[in-house]
C-alpha cells in the first residue's frame, strides 16, 4: 500500500505527488472551508477532520474520498457555503441544501425498509439531473436513492453524501481494516438534498428546506415507518465543569441510598447530549418528584411553630384557621410556588451562589443571555432571593419546553424545541439542573 505525506496546502509538495491543475485548484477551495489533505494512499485521499467537527472526535481518524472525485468535487458548487445550523452545506446559485440525516428507528435501519419496500410515486421531470452532483457509495453496503419532485420542480433526493458534504461533515472512517465482501468501510453518510433550481439567499433557502424536511419527515413517521432527522453543527462551547470537584481517585462501596426511579432519571439525563431539552427534562423530574416532601416539610415546621407559640389558643377559631390555611398552602400551592419552596429548604444558598459566580455563568444568565424570556439569575438582586430567581428560571425553561401552544399571547416565548439555537444554548441550565438534582437528594439523605 503506497502512502504518501502532504504537506498542509503546500501546492509545491502535492505536485511533487503528481495532484493535477484541477486537484489543486479543489484543495485551495477546500483549505478554505476548513478542510485539508493530510496523505495519499493508493487511490484514496485521507483527509484530516473538517475544523467544523474536529472537536467531536473521540479519536483521529481520517475522512477518505476516492482521488477521482477531487478535480469535480466543486462542479455546480461555486459559492458553496457551511449551513448557518446544521450539518450541511448551501450553494447559493442553484438554491441548493444538502444536509446530513440520521435514521432513529427501533427495529431495524429505516434507510434498508425505504430501499426494500417504499415505492416512490414521481412522473415529474426537474432540473435534478442537470445539477445532480456526484455522491459517494460504499459498494458493500445498501444505499437509499430516492427522488421526489414537486409540481413547482422542487427537488427532494435521500441518497449517499456528495464528497463535498462529507468532506464537511464527517468525523472520519470509523475503521481502516476491511469489512465485509472486502471492500473499505468509509464511513459515508447519508443525505438529504433539496434543490430550489434557482438563486436563493442562504436564510430563505434554509427556511424553506426546514419548513420542507419536517413535513417530509412527519410523513415518513406517519405513512412508512421510518424515523430520519437532520443534525446540528456540534457545540462550538468548551464543556463547563461538573458540580463540585469530583473525587475521580477513589471508589467506595455506596453510602447513600439514592431511589432507582431517581438514580436511572440521573444517570439517563447525563446521556442525552444530543437532546439537551430531553436531558433538561430528566432532571427536572428529580425536582418533581420531591415537590410534595419539601412543602408538606415546610407546613410541618410551619405548624409546629404556630402551634408551639405560646399565644396560640387551641380554643381559638383564629388561631385555628391559620393553622388550617398552613396546611390548605401545602396542598393547593401552584407548581411555581412549590418548586420555590423546594430550591428554598432543600438547596444551600452558599452553594447555589459559588455554582453561579463564575464569568460564563454571569454571561448566560445575565439579561443577554441566550435563553429569552425565563427570567435572569443575579445576586446582587435586592427585591428576590437568589433561591427564588433560580426556581421561577427553572420552571418557565420547562414550560417553554413542555407547553407548544399555538398562541399568539405566547409569542414572547415560543416553545423550545429540540433542534434548535436555544436548545444547544441550554447546556448551562442543564448543569444547573444537574446541580440543584444533587443538592435535592443530598437533601433528603439528611432525613431532617
Amino acid at each position: 500500500m503506497a502512502v504518501e505525506e502532504v504537506g498542509g496546502g503546500d501546492s509545491d509538495t502535492a505536485r511533487d505527488r503528481d495532484l493535477n491543475a484541477g486537484e489543486l485548484d479543489a484543495l485551495k477551495m477546500l483549505e478554505r472551508l476548513g478542510v485539508h489533505l493530510n496523505q495519499i494512499e493508493d487511490d484514496m485521499l485521507l483527509f484530516n477532520v473538517c475544523e467544523w467537527m474536529r472537536h467531536r472526535l473521540t479519536g483521529q481518524s481520517p475522512v477518505r474520498v476516492p482521488r477521482s472525485c477531487l478535480a469535480d468535487i466543486f462542479v455546480r458548487f461555486e459559492g458553496v457555503k457551511a449551513h448557518s445550523s446544521m450539518c450541511g452545506i448551501f450553494v447559493a446559485s442553484t438554491g441548493y441544501v444538502e444536509l446530513v440525516v440520521d435514521d432513529f428507528n427501533r427495529f431495524g435501519p429505516g434507510f434498508f425498509r425505504l430501499k426494500k419496500t417504499a415505492r416512490v410515486e414521481n412522473g415529474r421531470r426537474c432540473n435534478h439531473e442537470v445539477v445532480k452532483p456526484l455522491v459517494l457509495s460504499e459498494r458493500n453496503l445498501v444505499d437509499v436513492n430516492i427522488h421526489l419532485t414537486s409540481r413547482d420542480g422542487v427537488c427532494i433526493e435521500i441518497s449517499p453524501a456528495s464528497p463535498l458534504c462529507h468532506l464537511m461533515t464527517s468525523t472520519g472512517s470509523p475503521r481502516k481494516d476491511l469489512s465485509r465482501d472486502g471492500y473499505p468501510r468509509l464511513g459515508y453518510r447519508t443525505t438529504v438534498k433539496v434543490l430550489f433550481g434557482k438563486s436563493l439567499p442562504q436564510a430563505q433557502a434554509e427556511e424553506y428546506a426546514r419548513e420542507l424536511l419536517a413535513s417530509l419527515f412527519y410523513e415518513l413517521d406517519v405513512r412508512n415507518g421510518v424515523r430520519l432527522r437532520t443534525r446540528r453543527w456540534p457545540d462550538q462551547r468548551a464543556a463547563k465543569r461538573v458540580v463540585g470537584s469530583p473525587n475521580d481517585k477513589v471508589i467506595r462501596y455506596p453510602e447513600m441510598k439514592v431511589n432507582p426511579e431517581i438514580s436511572s432519571l440521573f444517570g439517563f439525563a447525563g446521556t442525552a447530549v444530543d437532546n439537551p431539552s430531553l436531558a433538561f427534562l430528566s432532571y427536572y423530574q428529580i425536582l418533581e418528584y420531591y415537590l410534595p416532601l419539601a412543602v408538606k416539610r415546610k407546613a410541618l415546621r410551619e405548624i409546629g411553630k404556630e402551634v408551639s407559640d405560646p399565644l396560640f389558643d387551641k380554643a381559638s377559631p383564629e388561631s385555628l384557621m391559620r393553622v388550617l390555611s398552613l396546611g390548605e398552602r401545602s396542598f393547593h400551592g401552584t407548581e411555581a410556588s412549590q418548586m420555590r419552596t423546594l430550591v428554598e429548604e432543600c438547596v444551600r444558598a452558599g452553594k447555589m451562589e459559588e455554582f453561579l459566580s463564575g464569568s460564563e455563568e454571569s454571561e448566560h444568565f445575565g439579561k443577554r443571555g441566550p435563553i429569552k424570556g425565563v427570567g435572569v439569575v443575579s445576586a446582587g438582586n435586592r427585591q428576590q432571593s437568589l433561591a427564588t430567581q433560580v426556581a421561577d428560571r427553572v420552571y418557565a425553561i420547562r414550560n417553554r419546553i413542555v407547553h407548544a401552544k399555538d398562541d399568539p399571547k405566547y409569542d414572547d416565548a415560543p416553545p423550545i424545541l429540540p433542534q434548535s439555537a436555544e436548545a444547544d444554548a441550554l447546556w448551562p441550565d442543564i448543569y444547573l439542573m444537574r446541580f440543584l438534582a444533587s443538592e435535592v437528594i443530598l437533601d433528603v439523605q439528611s432525613g431532617i
